[in-house]
């Protein structure tokens, strides 16, 4: 779930839309939260299937024994896991903050992940604890942000991220994100924020495949050379729902349509505006049998995003339109 910001904006940024000189481009932000929900589904199924196996192969030799085959995965030690990604969008726009208008930008990410503690009780108050480490990029075709004199316009951003997610009462997932980012571009220099993220999983409480999984995520700016709100050392809150329904699961196409809801409020991080944006709009993932096997899992997934920006979040816009279109694909690789 990410990541940019924009220190100076140069005349022609968002077709000559004039920013103040602490504002810094956003990165994407839902990839986290699209990384660790694809990796907690990932581990789900893989301990279903561990379990079924279990029971397949109970050797009724011995009282009580089992003997099941290790959990499929391509590492050592299946408390590993790793997500890699590749990700496109019609528009670079991130917390509402429309950053590059046109164009495509490519988004990748590789996400390794350590789980280092693991409960077996379901009654126990924390389940399980994963430590991950994330690079994630973008590269645009539009270099509106880039110096002219960067060898690398393309490459818009690089970041870092690390942190950990914990599951709580089987339900309650607790994220905590730490980024620092570059633009190799030359389009703004260093900055670092933070996001923690709590999501409540209902999968099942209404219906067997369908779920609301209500979250709030509260994101934090540090002071830095570049800041990815409008005014440095800022909070923005961002409530939302994500209404999903799963279907095909016990095919080899299992598939899912979302409806992520996001509002985005933070005066001092719009530079006066509590508002920044509200967006909405279906989500499709579906599992890519022909690009997985044992150990690793591959979904492809397609999307729109409807924005209704605030005052601030507007100026942002090439035409200072409240209204943005961002159409997105993505290419997922779970082992």
């Amino acid at each position: 779930m990410y990541v940019s910001r924009l220190i100076t904006l140069c005349a022609v940024l968002l077709c000559s839309a004039s920013l103040p000189a602490y504002a810094a481009p956003l990165s994407e932000d839902d990839a986290t939260d699209i990384e660790h929900e694809l990796a907690e589904r990932l581990y789900a199924q893989q301990r279903q299937f561990v379990n079924s196996q279990t029971v397949q192969f109970r050797q009724p030799s011995a009282v009580g024994a089992t003997s099941a085959p290790a959990s499929k995965t391509l590492f050592d030690d299946p408390r590993f896991s790793a997500t890699l990604a590749y990700q496109a969008f019609s528009q670079y726009n991130s917390y509402g903050l429309v950053i590059q208008p046109q164009g495509i930008s490519s988004q990748p990410f590789l996400n390794l992940r350590y789980r280092v503690f693991e409960n077996s009780d379901r009654r126990a108050l924390l389940n399980s604890t994963t430590l991950f480490l994330t690079s994630w990029s973008d590269f645009s075709t539009n270099q509106n942000l880039s110096n002219p004199a960067s060898p690398y316009r393309n490459f818009t951003e690089t970041d870092l991220i690390v942190g950990f997610t914990a599951i709580m009462a089987q339900r309650l997932s607790a994220t905590f994100n730490l980024v620092t980012y570059v633009s190799p571009a030359g389009a703004y220099g260093f900055g670092a924020w933070t996001r923690g993220t709590l999501v409540y999983d209902d999968s099942g409480q209404l219906h067997s495949s369908f779920s609301l999984k209500p979250q709030l995520s509260v994101v934090y700016t540090f002071p830095a050379p570049s800041a990815i709100s409008l005014v440095p050392s800022a909070f923005l809150f961002e409530p939302g729902i994500t209404p999903s329904i799963s279907f095909w699961s016990k095919t080899a196409f299992p598939a899912t349509i979302s409806f992520p809801i996001r509002v985005g409020l933070g005066n001092k991080f719009y530079d006066g505006n509590t508002y920044g944006f509200t967006s909405f709009g279906p989500q499709f993932s579906i599992r890519l049998p022909m690009l997985s096997g044992n150990g690793y899992t591959t979904n492809l997934s397609l999307g729109y995003l409807y924005y209704n920006l605030g005052p601030t979040a507007a100026e942002f816009s090439s035409n200072d339109s409240t209204r943005q279109n961002v159409f997105n694909l993505g290419l997922y690789l779970n082992f």
